[in-house]
């Protein structure tokens, strides 16, 4: 840590040594030599002030250092431009680096980022792609890109989402049910997200359409598939075509979205009209009934199915009617998989038949569907859903809900071309929004 015998006598040269190499990289930039002075002047009271021993007062040092507003904080420097709303900063090299390590690995710059920071190499897009694709075979990046694609199924819990370790299910309905089942869900997303972003061209085809799936025995069994004898052993398997189509059709989304007895078509339902083609649906109004149907709501002349009882609470109440004419058509698609993910033809609780067919509500593809199959083919062709894939990826990066109609151009049209999701990234970091920042102003 510190470079040098700490046991011994106060070594001044040794705390300046370390001061300024780990300052660099606690500060992710070059430290000034005022900060240095600062951090002596703290280490010389520890040491001839207080009369701690050497080792003690480093650690005085590092705990400092490790409480300074420019560690706990990314701050982003540059170069001021003129601008008539305000200030556009033309990012520094330091602050690049930051952007593009906690965009593609969520942590700090290496040391090949600093070096590449120090040489100017990041002032232009060509220097920064040329990171993109070293960082891109990192496995800090596969770590990440795994993080970006569950964050956009909402699996990771945020706000009142779940977590998919905690979508619990009640065991009279689901006796397979149990954490160890979650966490096989788990493992298929990221070995599905591995697979579809590293084959290069259109991951995200393939992450809306691949029938294959990676699993243990518990998780073939709850796909109705051949697999491996045991839970501790996995293999790669192939999906039924009528039943399955890429990750909205897997159970780890389908869990988060439902509730603990049943499945929920307007949460599955809000989600693919916000998530995935970017509809602003607004909040619910405060007196919305948002207790879970549950089984056993019965109409007195007998049972109904989860979609009928949806249809009783949302359709016939005047103030609901607006946005539940566009989310339950949508959501009534994936009515054949239930809160545990699992495809059946007939509900469980009222013994009817399920009825899949509805309709995507909104969008270049929207129209009557019979299934969440067919939607996700559907969604494969949507230049909206591309565009909506791209801004929600481009927000993450940019911490931010919008961005310049440049930003727009280069990023959003070239995915929606290609839906290359490794380009996509490349084309972030290119664009003037990562590269530029405005201080004040309008946006």
């Amino acid at each position: 840590m510190f470079g040098c015998d700490t046991a011994g006598e106060p070594d001044d040269a040794c705390a300046e040594s370390f001061i300024r190499r780990f300052g660099t990289r606690t500060f992710r930039r070059p430290i000034t030599d005022s900060e240095v002075d600062a951090l002596l002047s703290v280490y010389e009271s520890a040491a001839y002030g207080e009369q701690l021993s050497f080792a003690d007062s480093l650690d005085v040092v590092l705990s400092t250092m490790l409480q300074s507003p420019s560690f706990v904080y990314v701050f982003e420097d540059g170069a001021p431009l003129d601008d008539a709303q305000g200030v556009v900063l033309e990012l520094d090299g330091y602050t690049l680096a930051s952007r593009l390590s906690y965009f593609l690995w969520n942590t700090m710059p290496d040391d090949a980022l600093f070096d590449a920071a120090e040489a100017g190499e990041l002032s232009t897009p060509a220097g920064l792609e040329h990171q993109v694709e070293r960082m891109l075979e990192s496995p800090r990046a596969q770590d990440r890109l795994r993080s970006l694609v569950t964050k956009w199924l909402h699996i990771d819990g945020a706000g009142l989402r779940l977590v998919l370790e905690e979508a619990i299910k009640e065991p009279d309905l689901y006796p397979e049910f149990s954490p160890a089942l979650l966490a096989a869900m788990r493992v298929e997303v990221n070995a599905l997200v591995d697979r579809a972003l590293s084959s290069g061209e259109s991951g995200f085809d393939e992450l809306l359409m691949s029938r294959e799936a990676y699993v243990n025995a518990s998780l073939a069994e709850l796909y109705g598939v051949q697999g491996p004898a045991d839970d501790d052993s996995w293999a790669w398997v192939t999906l039924p075509s009528e039943e399955r189509a890429g990750i909205l059709t897997r159970g780890a989304f389908l869990a988060v979205h439902a509730g603990q007895r049943v499945q929920s078509p307007i949460a599955r339902g809000v989600y693919v009209l916000e998530e995935v083609m970017c509809a602003d649906l607004g909040e619910p109004p405060p007196t919305a009934n948002d207790t879970p149907i549950e089984p056993g709501m019965d109409d007195p002349e007998g049972p109904l199915t989860v979609r009928e009882l949806v249809e009783v609470r949302t359709m016939d109440n005047p103030t609901c009617v607006a946005c539940h004419a566009l989310i339950n058509p949508t959501g009534y698609l994936f009515e054949h998989y239930d809160a545990l993910g699992r495809w059946r033809a007939t509900e469980v609780h009222s013994g009817l038949r399920v009825d899949a067919e509805g309709e995507l509500t909104l969008g270049d593809v929207s129209g009557p569907m019979a299934d969440a199959v067919k939607l996700s083919e559907s969604l494969v062709d949507s230049g909206d859903a591309r565009a909506c894939f791209a801004k929600r990826w481009a927000q993450t990066a940019l911490d931010a809900e919008t961005f310049d109609s440049c930003t727009e151009e280069e990023v959003v049209t070239a995915f929606v071309e290609t839906g290359d999701v490794r380009a996509l990234l490349a084309g972030i970091v290119r664009s003037p929004a990562f590269r530029y920042a405005r201080v004040g102003g309008e946006e």
